[in-house]
């Protein structure tokens, strides 16, 4: 698994990075847990991680993601979250981001 939970950002509640599995060049699922991993956190959200990022070093460059979490009352809620990240390959291989963990604090819209 290769990626990364770039940011997180407060103000919009925002998270953006990128996932690749580099034995498939097709985008992958991301799935988003917050205060615990995917045994003991919260599920968020899952989503295809296909947004252009012309900063990878790879000729398929369409693996970024930036997703707004503003609306999901799980973590608008005022309070300090940290997130993980997670990326699922095409075979089902499932694998943490480096730098999840990252906290962000979200209040509602």
């Amino acid at each position: 698994m290769q990626g990364s939970l770039d940011a997180t950002v407060s103000s919009s509640c925002e998270v953006i990075g990128w996932a690749r599995d580099p034995n498939n060049t097709a985008p992958l699922q991301v799935r988003l847990y917050c205060d615990g991993d995917m045994t003991s956190g919260t599920f968020i959200t899952s989503f295809i991680a296909s947004l252009q990022r012309t900063d990878l070093p790879f000729p398929d460059q369409d693996h970024g993601f930036d997703q707004v979490l503003a609306t999901n009352p799980l973590l608008a809620d005022g309070k300090i979250h940290a997130i993980l990240a997670f990326g699922v390959t095409a075979t089902g291989a499932v694998g943490a981001l480096p730098d999840s963990g990252r906290t962000i604090q979200c209040t509602a819209p």
